[in-house]
Order: structure tokens, then C-alpha cells, then sequence
């Protein structure tokens, strides 16, 4: 019996194929593990975000209640806004005030629209 003694190279082939394989399973796993974190990651920042505005907006009718309450009369948007100031919020910031922020309240009438100063 005579045997081949040459090399042949089969096992090569198989090892290379194993490992494309074991790397795109690697590749897809590191794929959807940095989608989590980032979908995680924004989750989280969208619950500051919308805790912030919450607080904000609570503030805002604290001090607005409080000055209504203060004179007994419905008071113009310029009285609410007069000295407002927005709590402060590590990690967020509010609009300057020429660009309605940081708290900017409107008096609305019984039927929800802007109130206006009437004049006699």
C-alpha cells in the first residue's frame, strides 16, 4: 500500500471557514450589543429631558398660582413673567429669554386663547 504523503490542505480550508464564521457571529453580536446601549442611552436621556420639562412647567404654575393668588385677580402675561426664573437642572439648559425661555408664562381666557390687556 502506498500512501500520499503530500499535504493536501483540507484542514486549512476548514479552520479558515470556522473562522470567517466564528467572526461574523462576533461581529454580529458586538452589532446588536452597541445598538442596545445606544437605544438605552437614549431612553435614559429622553426621561431627563421630559422630567426636566415637567419640573419646569411645575415651577412655572407654582409661581404663577402663587401671584394669582397673591392679588385675588387674573394677572397679565407680563405680570407672570416679570422676575420668573427657571429652576436649574444639571445638564440641561433652557432658550435665552429672547426666544421665550426659560420660562415664559401666557394667560389664557375661559375659552383658552391668549389673554389681552382691553382697554376701557
Amino acid at each position: 500500500m502506498h500512501r500520499n504523503l503530500r499535504p493536501q490542505g483540507n484542514i486549512l480550508v476548514v479552520t479558515l471557514i470556522t473562522l470567517v464564521i466564528v467572526s461574523a457571529f462576533v461581529l454580529a453580536a458586538m452589532n446588536v450589543t452597541g445598538n442596545t446601549a445606544r437605544i438605552s442611552d437614549r431612553s435614559r436621556d429622553y426621561a431627563a429631558a421630559q422630567a426636566a420639562a415637567e419640573g419646569a412647567v411645575e415651577c412655572a404654575f407654582g409661581i404663577w398660582k402663587t401671584r394669582v393668588a397673591a392679588q385675588n385677580r387674573a394677572i397679565t402675561t407680563a405680570e407672570a413673567n416679570s422676575g420668573v426664573t427657571a429652576p436649574a437642572i444639571p445638564g440641561f439648559n433652557y432658550a435665552a429669554a429672547i426666544e421665550d425661555g426659560p420660562l415664559k408664562i401666557d394667560g389664557l381666557d375661559e375659552y383658552g386663547a391668549p389673554w389681552r390687556v382691553r382697554s376701557p
